[in-house]
């Protein structure tokens, strides 16, 4: 909901500020109030502005800016930036450490401009993929994921031994009531 303002905002100016907000900023016409949920107030943006905002987001990427670079890229994907905001988003989110939701934007750069964008989203799913291995997840990789496994087998092996244990104690009651062993 925080990040809702600050979108309106980025596209109120066409580019996001990397400075605090001042009582005036907030006080600007057509901008989104936290209860407010028309798509009316939002102004619309230019191509021309949203390949401003992706180079922006580029540029704040560059200094370590995360949080901004993503709210950039997200302004371009809403005004329609195509292949170039989609990976400037990814980027944004890879930076933030949220690669599976940057893979999905890459994916989308790629569908729509395979020539600049395939390669990068390939080489990023390899990433996430470890050793190449498709449908395995990269959880089972992890001491935790190794760990899980082993405690799984010990049930299981818990399980095949308390059966084996309930059956021993069943032929013992039965051939106590025969009275002989064979």
């Amino acid at each position: 909901m925080k990040l809702l303002p600050a979108l309106a905002f980025a596209c109120l100016l066409g580019r996001a500020s990397a400075q605090p907000l001042s009582p005036a900023d907030v006080a600007a016409p057509n901008m989104l109030s936290p209860g407010t949920t028309s798509a009316a107030a939002v102004p619309a943006v230019s191509t021309a502005d949203a390949a401003s905002l992706v180079q922006n987001s580029e540029t704040l990427l560059d200094q370590r800016d995360g949080q901004d670079a993503l709210a950039d890229a997200e302004a371009a994907v809403q005004a329609g930036g195509g292949a170039d905001a989609y990976a400037a988003r990814a980027e944004a989110r890879i930076a933030l450490n949220r690669a599976d939701e940057g893979l999905i934007d890459y994916a989308e750069a790629a569908r729509r401009d395979p020539g600049r964008y395939q390669k990068k989203y390939e080489a990023l799913k390899a990433r996430l993929e470890p050793n190449g291995e498709k449908g395995k997840s990269a959880k089972s990789h992890t001491p935790g994921g190794i760990a899980l496994i082993f405690v799984k087998l010990l049930a299981a092996a818990g399980v095949i031994l308390l059966i084996v244990g309930l059956r021993l104690l069943k032929r013992k009651q039965t051939v106590g009531k025969s009275g002989s062993e064979f």
